[in-house]
């Protein structure tokens, strides 16, 4: 399974998908602007997923 070998690139630490209540709050996030990617841009669009 691919989530088994995936890590952070940052941190290596194993990732997992997020849950769908905590998608739910990232995703209301993004909408308020309150989310950047590592450099800096805005996330734009809601997630459909993410670890």
């Amino acid at each position: 399974h691919l989530l088994e070998i995936l890590v952070c690139p940052a941190t290596k630490a194993p990732v997992k998908m997020l849950a769908r209540d905590k998608l739910a709050i990232l995703n209301r996030e993004v909408e308020k602007g309150g989310i950047s990617y590592v450099d800096g841009e805005p996330v734009d669009a809601p997630l459909d997923d993410a670890l």
